[in-house]
């Protein structure tokens, strides 16, 4: 409740999910680490993502969209946030350990940065449908968008 005013929070999507060795992150899982990780400083309005990136071994990226009023280093932010990922998906804690995962990595980016590449999208034809935010995404395309839109400076570091 907000005051006296019912409020609603998304879970996720069925079915939408990421696993490389079968840790299945879900969204639920990225949003609420990331939240976790955040503390008090976490708003509704905070965008991040978690992308795949292929690789031996295979890992996670979280992109997040910072403003610095966290209150964390961002190596402190990663280190919490995949801590927070570890406590809540065991299969995921499990696939570091045993290192059949790489750590997660974390990439700062300005604040704006989504509404702008979704404008992009928006503006190449993109449908609504396609513009949709994701708490994980299905592959490391976002990460291609970025460089490939020369947003690469838009990196906080």
């Amino acid at each position: 409740m907000v005051g006296k005013l019912p409020r609603l929070e998304f879970a996720e999507r069925a079915g939408f999910g990421s696993s490389f060795t079968g840790e299945k992150l879900t969204e639920s899982d990225i949003h609420e680490a990331v939240r976790r990780a955040c503390g008090e400083s976490f708003s509704a309005r905070q965008l991040f993502t978690c992308v795949p990136v292929w690789g031996t071994p295979p890992g996670y990226t979280v992109v997040l969209e910072w403003t610095g009023e966290i209150g964390l280093s961002q190596q402190t932010m990663a280190e919490h946030i995949e801590d927070q990922l570890q406590k809540l998906n065991i299969e995921y804690a499990e696939k570091r350990r045993t290192h059949r995962l790489t750590a997660l990595e974390l990439l700062t980016v300005r604040p704006g940065t989504f509404a702008v590449l979704e404008e992009k999208r928006r503006l190449a034809g993109a449908s609504a449908s396609q513009l949709k935010h994701y708490w994980i995404q299905r592959n490391d395309d976002l990460l291609q968008r970025l460089q490939s839109a020369g947003m690469s400076s838009w990196v906080v570091s």
